[in-house]
């Protein structure tokens, strides 16, 4: 009898416990991981963009948007979907407070085949947590929202974003390193979502894909040309996005396919090999 008092005081306690914590949502994995690195055990972090999932033409399931009905906070992060969605989950969630996670940055543009960085395009780039020093700006605002919401909490969410902001500069001195001495400077890429990893480190990426589609005939044929221009050896793709236009190019100039994930939840380890990866093909 004595035993199942204490059990059910440790479950209403757990519950208890559980139900103080910050509910927040995120759009994509990293975000989540950025969360939880300041918010620590104080916050429940839920995400819409699930693993193996494509980001950009992302929709939220019903589920989601029940769980999402019952959050306090959402970082968006600038996905082509959230300009459709957002207007709606604020409509449905008006005591739920948005945070835009792009506040501060300097957006880039997205490449096109004739132009690194092309300032009529007028598309931004969305990948913005692939800059260490931007997800800096980012922990910091973090910080500031969770400390505004939770003030009593704000000195261990401080500690925390201090810790955090020390794992990214190390991250950022680590790559820096295995960049040094690289010759060649310029990768090919299916879906274009290496650009602010590539303005960081001083490095060029030539993407296949174009504002979303696929390379037409004749395109195919230019990146090709392009792949051996550069003497591509390698043709980076990622899981969530089909390969085969990389597979035709690669076939064409003998390059090599390997998939690499900028949605990987573990930041800060994913993007370091990423680097490697980055480090040991472009010699």
């Amino acid at each position: 009898m004595i035993l199942r008092a204490f059990l059910l005081f440790l479950f209403i306690s757990n519950n208890a416990f559980a139900d103080n914590k910050l509910s927040v949502f995120v759009t994509i994995l990293p975000q989540k991981y950025f969360v939880e690195q300041i918010g620590g055990e104080l916050v429940k972090v839920s995400v819409l963009v699930q693993s193996g999932k494509g980001a950009e033409t992302y929709e939220p399931t019903p589920r989601q948007m029940t769980e999402f009905s019952q959050a306090k906070l959402y970082f968006s992060i600038g996905m082509p979907f959230e300009e459709v969605w957002l207007p709606k989950l604020k409509a449905n969630n008006p005591q739920m407070r948005f945070v835009n996670a792009r506040e501060n940055l300097t957006l880039r543009t997205l490449e096109t085949l004739h132009h690194h960085q092309d300032h009529d395009h007028g598309l931004y780039d969305p990948h913005i947590w692939l800059n260490p020093a931007f997800v800096e700006i980012m922990a910091k605002q973090i910080q500031t929202t969770l400390s505004n919401l939770n003030p009593e909490n704000s000195q261990q969410y401080q500690i925390n974003t201090d810790k955090f902001i020390q794992k990214l500069k190390q991250l950022d001195q680590n790559i820096r390193v295995l960049f040094k001495d690289l010759k060649n400077r310029k990768f090919m890429v299916f879906h274009p979502a290496w650009g602010y990893f590539a303005d960081a480190y001083q490095l060029q990426q030539i993407p296949i894909e174009m504002e979303g589609k696929e390379p037409s005939s004749k395109t195919l044929g230019l990146l090709i040309e392009k792949a051996k221009q550069e003497k591509i050896s390698v043709i980076f793709v990622q899981q969530q996005i089909n390969r085969r236009p990389a597979e035709s190019i690669a076939k064409a100039v003998n390059a090599q396919v390997i998939p690499v994930d900028p949605l990987a939840e573990n930041y800060i380890e994913n993007l370091f090999q990423v680097a490697q990866t980055f480090a040991k093909v472009m010699q």
